[in-house]
């Protein structure tokens, strides 16, 4: 199926006070969605919006051709991973117990082999062999989202969230975090502050403003100058690498 969620004329709030509305895209497959605006914009509460947490007020919502309400929170957590903002567990625990947490929703489903080899590969894949005695709560800021991406990949989700996956990370970190999620090529949606960091991993960029969608676009379109100075109050200053000859945008003030 090449649609992995279906969102038309969707409303969420809560306690029926609408928080952001007006959302409507097709997400397809191995896609990354941005999802950018000012701060208290609604961009969280769309995401908790995905994970049931959240309520969806009016229009409709698929996931997999089926209404997202078909999957209760026990069935959505086979299907759907989020990595959040302000993840905590016991600081003592290892960080091997730790990424092994996430094959905690395909219990009874698989075999304890199936488990251990999935566990394994996404440790592999994210070199954190040597790390994997070491305790939560030894762990830098950097090291302890690199380890939480590991438990969120070994769900294997067919749509994964990330709400802010990049705060509290330096440059570098930042960019090693989002190149394996982008490797792993699997349906993504993730709440980004840094437009530069939108910019070069983002196929679609959504933008929320005033309590509304007001675009979900390619990234040029989404994110074109007039768009950044209304939505952040920021210029776009265009220039050319001095080595690929490309265009390359930075977002800033100009005092």
């Amino acid at each position: 199926m090449d649609t992995i969620l279906s969102l038309s004329q969707l409303e969420i709030g809560f306690n029926n006070r609408c928080i952001v509305e007006g959302i409507n895209t097709d997400l397809k497959h191995q896609e990354f969605l941005a999802v950018v605006g000012i701060n208290g914009g609604g961009k969280t509460s769309f995401i908790r919006a995905l994970m049931g947490d959240c309520k969806i007020l009016s229009g409709s919502a698929h996931f997999l051709g089926k209404p997202l309400t078909y999957y209760d929170h026990k069935l959505r957590s086979r299907y759907i991973a989020l990595m959040g903002q302000h993840n905590t567990c016991e600081p003592r625990m290892s960080v091997k117990d730790y990424i092994a947490l996430g094959r905690f929703p395909h219990f009874h489903y698989c075999t304890r082999q199936e488990d251990k080899k999935c566990i394994d590969k996404v440790i592999e894949e994210l070199a954190l062999g040597e790390m994997c005695n070491k305790t939560i709560g030894s762990l830098s800021g950097g090291e302890f989202q690199r380890v939480n991406l590991a438990r969120v990949l070994t769900q294997e989700p067919k749509l994964l969230l990330l709400d802010e996956p990049t705060n509290h990370l330096d440059p570098k970190a930042k960019i090693e975090l989002l190149n394996i999620v982008k490797q792993k090529k699997i349906t993504t949606v993730a709440v980004l502050h840094d437009l530069h960091l939108v910019e070069h991993f983002a196929d679609r960029v959504m933008v929320f403003n005033q309590g509304k969608m007001q675009v979900c676009d390619t990234v040029n379109i989404a994110l074109d100058s007039q768009r950044v100075k209304e939505t952040f109050g920021l210029d776009t200053l265009e220039f050319t690498h001095p080595t690929t000859g490309k265009t390359i945008r930075f977002f800033d003030m100009v005092l």
